[in-house]
């Protein structure tokens, strides 16, 4: 049986199986079918933010902030001690002031990140504030000796 035939034998050259198939495609419209629109929409990433002396860093969540709070801490510790260090210099050539160690700033304008940049500011500000008392402990400790020093030399010199 010949390709021509065998159309023939399933209704012949005007048989609606041929014209089917032999006429070009045509898809079908709708006039109720809306325009075509995308599956979604872009959905617009939440961007969290915490802010250090001044410093905006950008924070993927809320673990991404504790992490970096964390890491501010350490490096608070490292800084607190360099303050430290500078305020005895000074406090012993000033005089008898009181060690005051600045401590950052930590702000974050997302209402989800609160609760943990209060709780980094509070964790910060207890490393400067022992900073703080630790050096004042220690100057006033060297100032105790300079005294005993002072006074053994005046019960020498007698």
């Amino acid at each position: 049986m010949a390709a021509d035939t065998w159309g023939l034998s399933w209704g012949g050259t005007t048989g609606s199986w041929l014209t089917s198939w032999a006429s070009a495609f045509v898809p079908p419209t709708s006039p109720t079918t809306p325009e075509v629109t995308p599956a979604g929409r872009k959905t617009q990433r939440k961007r969290y933010f915490v802010e250090i002396d001044g410093q905006e860093f950008e924070v993927a969540d809320a673990q991404h902030a504790q992490a970096l709070l964390e890491r501010a801490r350490d490096v608070a510790v490292r800084h607190a001690q360099e303050l430290a260090a500078e305020a005895v210099q000074v406090s012993r050539k000033v005089g008898k002031k009181p060690v005051a160690l600045p401590t950052p700033r930590i702000a974050s304008p997302n209402p989800e990140l609160k609760q943990i940049v209060r709780e980094a500011r509070q964790k910060i500000n207890e490393v400067y504030r022992s900073a703080a008392i630790d050096t004042e402990l220690a100057l006033l400790m060297a100032r105790q000796l300079e005294l005993e020093d002072e006074e053994e030399t005046l019960l020498l010199l007698l």
